[in-house]
């Protein structure tokens, strides 16, 4: 799709009004807002597989953070190659990479739009949720003239609701002048081809209330309508994904519109739930006023590099049992061109570490494992549970020592405590022993930053504070919580 840049930059604070004027809340919970965060392997989710065996669902788990990772890599080198802008803006970004996003671990449900003619008054949606991107988007009617990726739902009737409106070219702050015609527009380009293009557009989002029955709504937020599409691909012919909600770093994601409103305060929570054999593993994205306050947590900095969409931590080092392991603070830290550092990543299901980090925390929980008796332990061999390393399986349990406690050491003496239930995948063997291995894989491409990933995270509440940033967190009962 074609698109035309115009480098005029005149509106800045005229542009805010008219930001804060054009969006507003019709019926939301005034200063925050709740909506269910659906796990991959729940049973509401779009990607869920009953029949999948414990053993299958880690393993697809893991394909999940490697397909997770190679999508960062791309996105990485993208970065370091123009050493300046990253996330989607400018609106043409050229990857290397397919754009498949089946590898979401999380999505949400969202109605959008005003249909009168319909009940409710809005269609629902699946979208997956990416702290790496930073604009929301989801596939509009129009493609029918142009190229739909494969989805079950039919693409947003952009043409029966009353709300929708394009964005003038120009006119709007989240306009950044590239238009179709005499509207804004985006296009995601990426390699072989494939690309997801369309109009910038404003609606009206629908979210189930989290003070009641009926609905939550918030009128005006700025989102992509695509309308045309090339090798996007999010879960085959039984696609029931229809877009992305952005919510990284940048003025146009998700969290940063609802800041003007009184709805977020530029922060966002979550407390990730521990999946287990039976029930949900449904948690809650949290923003502004809904957001439980809690003095007893830890504080470290968020940092953004240029306009990268990532969620940066300054990672120091990483303990075992209390010990700092000998691993140069430079190993985690982004340098000049945007390559390497360490990031917090619930998009990715399994923490990945430097190679050289990931092979001194190895060598020092082999020697913890050797010193339990000799018959405790067998060593299982490389393969038997994928791309992780370290693997045992416990013959004398009563001989077993134990799990030790592998800490995240963050700046500003904020430290990250895992426990054996987040750091180790634990499971019976063929043999009907306790088999377990650690949950953390090797990052051996030196561009790519550490990232903290969602099972790591299980069982801690995490608020994003993106005005300050900041990010809180400490230890919680997520099934306890909302």
């Amino acid at each position: 799709m074609a698109e035309t840049k115009n480098p005029v930059l005149m509106f800045l604070v005229s542009s805010l009004l008219a930001l804060l004027v054009q969006c507003h809340i019709i019926t939301a919970k005034p200063g925050g807002l709740t909506i269910e965060l659906i796990h991959r392997n729940d049973p509401q989710s779009p990607f869920y597989q009953p029949n999948l065996t414990h053993k299958q669902r880690i393993q697809a788990l893991t394909d999940q953070s490697i397909a997770r990772a190679q999508y960062l890599k791309n996105m990485t080198t993208l970065a370091a190659a123009n050493n300046q802008t990253f996330s989607y803006s400018p609106e043409t970004v050229r990857m290397l990479m397919n754009l498949n996003m089946g590898v979401a671990l999380y999505s949400v449900k969202i109605g959008i739009g005003t249909i009168p003619t319909s009940s409710p008054q809005f269609k629902l949606y699946n979208l997956v949720v990416d702290t790496a991107s930073d604009l929301t988007w989801l596939q509009c009617e129009e493609c029918e003239q142009h190229r739909c990726f494969a989805v079950v739902d039919e693409p947003f009737p952009s043409s029966r609701s009353t709300s929708y409106q394009n964005l003038p070219c120009n006119a709007h702050p989240l306009c950044q002048g590239f238009c179709i015609g005499d509207f804004c527009s985006f296009e995601r380009t990426y390699a072989d081809r494939s690309f997801v293009a369309g109009y910038l557009s404003s609606e009206t989002f629908s979210f189930d209330s989290s003070t009641g029955p009926g609905r939550e709504s918030i009128q005006g937020l700025v989102f992509g309508c695509a309308i045309d599409s090339n090798q996007v691909s999010f879960a085959g012919d039984t696609n029931q994904i229809s877009g992305v909600l952005g919510l990284g770093f940048g003025p146009r994601t998700f969290v940063s519109q609802l800041d003007p409103l009184g709805q977020s305060n530029g922060r966002f929570s979550y407390c990730l739930r521990r999946e287990r054999v039976v029930g949900p593993i449904t948690s809650y994205l949290k923003f502004g006023a809904d957001i439980q306050q809690r003095p007893d947590l830890s504080v470290t900095g968020l940092r953004r590099f240029n306009t990268i969409a990532y969620y940066y931590i300054n990672l120091l080092g990483i303990s075992v049992n209390g010990h700092m392991l000998p691993i140069p603070p430079e190993e985690f830290a982004i340098r000049d061109d945007g390559t390497g550092g360490s990031m917090i990543d619930s998009g990715s299901t399994f923490t990945r570490i430097s190679r050289h980090a990931h092979d001194v925390l190895v060598s020092a929980l082999e020697a913890i494992f050797a010193a339990s008796s000799e018959g405790t332990l067998r060593r299982l061999p490389a393969g038997e549970y994928g791309p992780f390393e370290l693997c045992y399986e416990v013959l004398r349990p009563e001989a077993f020592l134990g799990f030790p406690i592998i800490t995240f050491n963050l700046q500003n003496n904020a430290n990250m405590h895992v426990d054996h239930e987040a750091a180790f995948l634990t499971g019976t063997g063929a043999s009907g022993n306790l088999e377990f291995c650690l949950a953390m894989l090797p990052e051996s491409n030196p561009i790519m930053p550490t990232s903290i990933g969602a099972f790591q995270q299980t069982n801690y509440r995490f608020i994003y504070d993106t005005k300050e940033f900041k990010l809180y967190f400490g230890p919680e009962n997520c099934f306890a919580s909302s």
